[in-house]
């Protein structure tokens, strides 16, 4: 089988020097044909000057002119082509890592990493290397990515005293899967197996191979490199301590050790390595989100370029039959429907900014909402149209007030419309009921038919696919968000007996 890499020059920016070496190291384990190295971001300019580069990855913060000014400097450079961009940082915050995803990085790793997980990023960043900023239509939707992590937190104990081995596994097996190793040639050879351990308790004193020696093979390793190491030593040297630092141990324990000061500094790195984890699901779902809220913003925009064609189209057909008074009078109304849809659309499309940030200024009111409804079945009567669905009517009044945020309540409704447009069956009949409660007023849309019962489930979730069904859901899931913002209840439920129901409770007062 072919290397999927060896066609690649790769270029990575890194401050510190033995991060960069073990960046390096995994990349040319990978296959890559060449890999240059720069510690900053001006050294990066120049080496991109002078070499052919396929893909640059980078630090976020450097010494001078970090990640992001570097992939704005390669944005700006007409002279350098379009280049996949990956970002490894141990910042998580959601504001930095949604900017660096928004101007255009191809991926966004998280300190430290795994060989897996760095191998199947770096992977992705060439197959779908501008994710955002880049040729948006290309992307494909960004699958969570796991850990490959076991189903226990896994600890290696590496000393060759069988009483500590033994000691330290009757401390650490009620909360965690043990392993125990006698010397560090054991210990290396069982970090060779998949899955690797995530975190190792390792004596420095032992035969064949101490834990200094064997602490620097694993971070020579690309797939063991990540690994956190505890030391455990009766040498309480400050050499010793220094140098177990150096090499990349999380932490040093000096022998005899409490087993209650031990058990909160394992549990500890665990956490932080759980963190670190979740961090990078994090990470996917914010893609996941970014990439959503374009690819809707895209469906509406295209929506948006149909009504001005149409109306166009029908300035063109008064033109033509203008001493024709019926005939202009039917057109001049299809421009007045297309402008109000223009109208609706542009309102979602504003909303679609603003809400799920949580910074919509929300100012409610009360207004009649029969003439909400049947002024977003009008602007979609097209849709409804091209689909040959009929719509019924049922409504207690045609004077029913709600206390709500009008402009957002028309944003919800006609996404939530839309919705039941797109998963109605052709030809069925699409009943519009709006009736009064105690304390409430339910507004509804319902068919006779069921849909499945995964896609009820995840009717109002973020996640979706490469679909026009998916795009529509992501709708949903907007309005959703607008009635979380206006603290509504809406609701989706679907039978194979009652059909489909989409509904929303809104207050009265």
């Amino acid at each position: 089988m072919a290397n999927e890499f060896n066609k690649y020059n790769v270029l990575v920016v890194e401050s510190v020097d033995n991060m960069r070496a073990t960046i390096a190291r995994m990349l040319l384990q990978m296959g890559f044909k060449n890999v240059y190295q720069a510690k900053d971001g001006v050294e990066a300019i120049s080496y991109l000057g002078s070499h052919h580069i396929d893909l640059v990855v980078s630090e976020l913060t450097l010494t001078r002119l970090d990640g992001l000014t570097l992939l704005s400097h390669i944005q700006a450079d007409l002279d350098v082509r379009p280049i996949p961009f990956v970002i490894i940082s141990s910042i998580v915050e959601h504001s930095l890592v949604k900017q660096a995803i928004e101007a255009g990085i191809s991926q966004y790793i998280v300190k430290p990493f795994t060989f897996l997980i760095f191998k199947e990023r770096i992977s992705r960043a060439l197959n779908q290397p501008f994710a955002i900023h880049r040729q948006p239509s290309a992307v494909n939707a960004v699958a969570n990515v796991s850990d490959n992590q076991p189903e226990a937190f896994s600890i290696l104990v590496v000393d060759d005293d069988a009483v500590v081995r033994q000691s330290l596994n009757d401390l650490l097996r009620p909360n965690y899967q043990v392993t125990l190793a006698r010397s560090g040639v054991e210990a290396f050879s069982i970090c060779q197996r998949d899955p690797v351990p995530d975190l190792i308790l390792l004596d420095i004193v032992m035969p064949e191979l101490d834990g200094i020696s064997l602490l620097t093979k694993l971070k020579d390793h690309p797939e063991t490199s990540h690994i956190d190491v505890i030391f455990l030593s009766g040498e309480d040297s400050t050499h010793s301590i220094v140098k177990g630092f150096e090499l990349g141990a999380v932490d040093y324990l000096v022998k005899p050790i409490l087993p209650l000061e031990l058990a909160v500094r394992v549990k500890n790195h665990v956490e932080n390595i759980q963190a670190r984890r979740q961090a990078n699901q994090q990470i996917d779902q914010i893609y996941q989100t970014i990439k959503m809220k374009r690819d809707y913003a895209e469906l509406l925009q295209n929506h948006l370029k149909n009504q001005l064609t149409l109306i166009a189209e029908s300035a063109t057909m008064i033109k033509k039959n203008v001493h024709h008074k019926t005939q202009v009078e039917t057109i001049s109304s299809i421009i007045a429907d297309g402008s109000k849809r223009m109208k609706q659309l542009i309102d979602v499309i504003l909303t679609l900014h603003t809400v799920e940030d949580d910074i919509y200024p929300c100012k409610p009111q009360k207004f009649n909402i029969v003439e909400l409804i049947e002024e977003v079945m009008r602007v979609n009567l097209v849709s409804l149209n091209q689909r040959n669905l009929e719509t019924l009517q049922v409504f207690d009044d045609t004077d029913i007030k709600v206390f709500a945020e009008l402009d957002l309540s028309r944003s919800m409704f006609n996404v939530m419309f839309q919705y039941f447009i797109h998963t109605s069956p052709r030809g069925a009949a699409v009943k519009v009921i709006i009736q009064r409660t105690d304390d409430a007023v339910v507004c509804m849309f319902a068919n006779n038919s069921a849909i499945l019962e995964s896609e009820c489930r995840l009717a109002f979730e973020r996640n979706t696919t490469e679909s026009a069904i998916g795009n529509v859901r992501y709708g949903l899931y907007l309005a959703s968000k607008i009635a979380e913002i206006q603290q509504l209840s809406i609701h989706l439920q679907s039978d194979s007996i009652e059909g489909t129901r989409l509904w929303v409770s809104m207050p009265t007062s």
